[in-house]
């Protein structure tokens, strides 16, 4: 909901007339959201990478967390911006992670995106994304349905309506 306020909403318009985007609003969107992310994994990723390790580990390391995040846009691009659905590519992906890796100004964690993406390409990392992949599906998927948010339209109930929370009833 919030990604198609961007497309369709006054905040997408906003930000693309505040920044002087010279892209159309649809590709801003996504450069946007794409370099956001993509700059939060880079900066935030571990100091250092051990494909031995990556088994252990609570969460994915950055790449294949990027991995998970473009596929997941590509799908969410299909059924929403129809005519978006192919802008999620390797490419459109290394042109703007090169824009993050230019700016920062140690190497350490461009090289750690490196090993991580020698990796990904590697049989080993077709396996580890493979198996991570089918373990979300099978697993983390029906888990997290529970937990999502549904818009309910057509509500005649307000939120000054709907009474107090249990939490300012405590």
């Amino acid at each position: 909901m919030i990604v198609q306020n961007l497309f369709d909403g006054i905040m997408g318009n906003a930000l693309h007339q505040y920044l002087r985007s010279t892209l159309p609003l649809d590709e801003f969107v996504l450069t946007f959201l794409l370099l956001s992310a993509g700059g939060l994994f880079y900066l935030w990723s571990a100091r250092s990478f051990d494909e031995q390790r990556v088994y252990l580990c609570d969460h994915p390391f950055a790449l294949m967390r990027m991995n998970v995040y473009m596929t997941d846009m590509n799908g969410w691009l299909k059924g929403h911006q129809p005519k978006l659905q192919n802008w999620g590519t390797i490419p459109q992906f290394q042109r703007i992670m090169e824009a993050v890796a230019s700016a920062y100004p140690n190497d350490l964690p461009r090289t750690i995106w490196e090993r991580q993406g020698h990796f990904l390409l590697s049989s080993d990392g077709h396996t580890y994304r493979n198996r991570l992949y089918a373990k979300r599906d099978k697993e983390l998927r029906p888990e997290m349905t529970a937990h999502k948010w549904e818009v309910i339209r057509g509500s005649e109930t307000s939120v000054e309506d709907a009474g107090p929370r249990q939490a300012d009833k405590d």
